[in-house]
């Protein structure tokens, strides 16, 4: 036997622990009552300190809950941005001492015509229609032009009438509190979003459907001594930074943090009887490295000093002054501009907070008073160019779904009961526990001590692929399970492959260590073709899927995963341990 064999053995033990470690919460909360699965306060109470709190979820067809299927209307996206155009040109030219007559939008088409006496045409055609070259020139007649979006610039209007559809939504049911959401783009104008556990469809097409509301208010971080007094909840602790009172005097900001939103808007609602006259305390989502999440307090005024009605437009541009770094440039209207100048003159150095939903999304500092109705909001801090890109781009979608808000109609409704769920994990499981249980008795009956070998590995394989799942906070549908079970069956064709390898090397009259080695490396060619071409299949149905086929992917790839290291590797430990001694192998 291989001098290394504990070396080996002590890889496959600790595999097998770590394994244990990430599904015990996932344990925990299958053990928990179906009504306290999706409240995320008993679930943390449940798991101990040393634990993680990822856990494998059960998908909409497991749980019940509401499958929506909501189509954007882009071309009412396209129309608005066709009228909002209209006057963005009259600013410009009036900025460009350009005189126009009218501008009306067509109510039938995206079109906008625009009266241009004879005297101004040379100066419109030089500056105005240089400038906004995203427009062609659609009709020309007697003191008029009519203008339409160039064929590009109407497509990229209707995908980020949806990329802000879906930002928007995501927004919403992150605030509802719903637990493992699946919201999607599908198709070119459709948004699949499915809200496990959720039981009230008037209510979840009521606040998916509904118009952002965006809002500028001014941040009070003079103001935030008295969250120093407070009696914070478990999970909420209070934090402190450089802050900015009036005039941009520098003065000690605190605001409360939690990695949970339950517990902090908990004491955000307890903080309304102590908070400052005309101010409010907003909640605001911060997306960290990996995926995570954590959650902190922002203290504002209680009005909002302007709002979303008055943005016209929102872009990423990138600071040619030497940095490279990409900032975020708003538009506004004549009025707004006039209001925006105002506001930021009064407030240089302050924080002003932007809001979505009454939710923050960002708190720039004002670094000077805005003029010309363009605020520019820098980005990112210390973060790589890139991750900053990334974040204006995010921000720009969320504004735009509060400026620009494209209207949804729901295609498709449909309701799972809270019913079916149990029903279908009891048919699975049965499925898997009598599919499993006869393979296991199989490879006994037929391959004997090798059976043994076969069925630990087995046992492990299913251990590890749920763990995987687990770790990366997967979500179990039915054909998840479908894709465990196929699973079983491609880990037991691996060993069944290995063993009439090993048998055909013991024929030709080798010996056990000189078979085992043989069966292993010969065989090994075979298996990883078979679970190569099965990867590819299933990374297609991710790529192309959506909802269960996703699901059923996921758990495919997952699999091939821990059938390679429980095929190849661990069932070998087992078997040069067993036949260390032995003349011959049981197979």
């Amino acid at each position: 036997m291989d001098r290394n064999w504990w070396k080996k053995f002590a890889i496959v033990i600790g595999v097998a622990v770590l394994a244990l470690w990430v599904l015990a919460p996932t344990l925990i909360y299958f053990d928990m009552p179906a009504d306290q699965r999706g409240d995320q306060e008993a679930f943390a109470e449940a798991v101990p300190d040393w634990m993680r709190e990822k856990h494998l979820a059960l998908g909409l067809d497991l749980q019940g809950g509401i499958h929506l299927v909501l189509r954007v209307e882009v071309e009412k996206a396209v129309m608005n941005r066709t009228a909002r155009r209209g006057e963005e040109i009259l600013a410009y030219a009036e900025e460009q001492k350009i005189p126009l007559g009218s501008v009306k939008a067509d109510r039938a088409q995206p079109w906008v015509k625009i009266e241009v006496p004879a005297e101004s045409r040379a100066d419109f055609d030089a500056k105005v229609l240089d400038y906004y070259q995203d427009m062609t020139l659609l009709k020309e007649e007697a003191g008029a032009v009519t203008l339409a979006f160039t064929g590009d610039s109407l497509d990229q209007i209707r995908v980020k009438a949806v990329e802000q559809a879906v930002k928007t939504i995501r927004n919403r049911v992150d605030k509802w509190g719903v637990s493992e959401p699946q919201i999607v783009k599908r198709g070119e104008d459709q948004v699949l979003v499915q809200l496990p556990g959720v039981k009230d469809p008037d209510r979840a097409k009521s606040l998916l459907g509904k118009t952002a509301q965006l809002e500028f208010r001014i941040a009070q971080d003079h103001q935030t001594g008295f969250l120093q007094s407070l009696s914070l909840p478990e999970g909420v602790v209070l934090g402190s930074e450089a802050g900015y009172g009036p005039g941009g005097a520098q003065t000690s900001a605190f605001y409360l943090r939690a990695t949970d939103r339950a517990p902090l808007e908990a004491a955000i609602e307890a903080a309304e009887g102590s908070l400052p006259e005309g101010t409010d305390l907003l909640l605001q989502r911060i997306d960290g490295p990996g995926g995570e999440q954590s959650y902190r307090s922002w203290l504002t005024t209680d009005y909002a000093a302007i709002t979303g009605e008055k943005l016209t437009d929102a872009r990423v541009s990138v600071d040619q002054g030497g940095t490279g770094r990409p900032y975020v440039l708003v538009d506004f209207d004549r009025q707004g501009a006039v209001q925006f100048e105002e506001l930021t003159e009064a407030n240089v150095g302050r924080r002003m907070a932007i809001v979505l939903d009454e939710t923050v999304s960002s708190a720039p500092v004002i670094q000077e008073k805005i003029g010309g109705g363009t605020a520019r909001i820098t980005m990112g801090g210390l973060q790589a160019a890139n991750e900053v890109y990334q974040e204006a781009n995010d921000l720009v979608l969320v504004l735009k779904a509060g400026a620009l808000p494209a209207p949804v109609r729901v295609l498709e409704e449909r309701s799972v009961g809270a019913s079916l769920g149990p029903d279908l994990i009891e048919r699975g499981l049965t499925a898997l526990a009598l599919g499993g249980v006869l393979v296991l008795l199989f490879m006994l009956v037929y391959y004997r001590l090798s059976g043994v070998v076969a069925d630990v590995s087995l046992a492990l394989n299913v251990v590890l692929l749920m763990s995987i799942l687990a770790a990366f906070g997967a979500t179990l549908t039915l054909p998840g399970i479908a894709g465990i079970v196929l699973t079983v069956g491609m880990a037991v064709d691996a060993n069944v492959i290995i063993f009439e390898r090993i048998r055909e090397e013991l024929a030709l009259g080798k010996t056990a260590r000189a078979a085992i080695s043989e069966g292993y490396a010969k065989a090994f060619s075979a298996i990883l073709d078979g679970n190569a071409t099965t990867g590819i299949a299933a990374f297609v149905l991710l790529q192309y899927g959506t909802g269960p086929i996703k699901g059923f992917a996921v758990t495919l790839l997952a699999g091939i995963v821990s059938t390679l290291f429980c095929g190849v590797f661990v069932s070998r430990v087992f078997m040069e341990l067993f036949n260390s001694k032995s003349e011959t192998v049981s197979v």
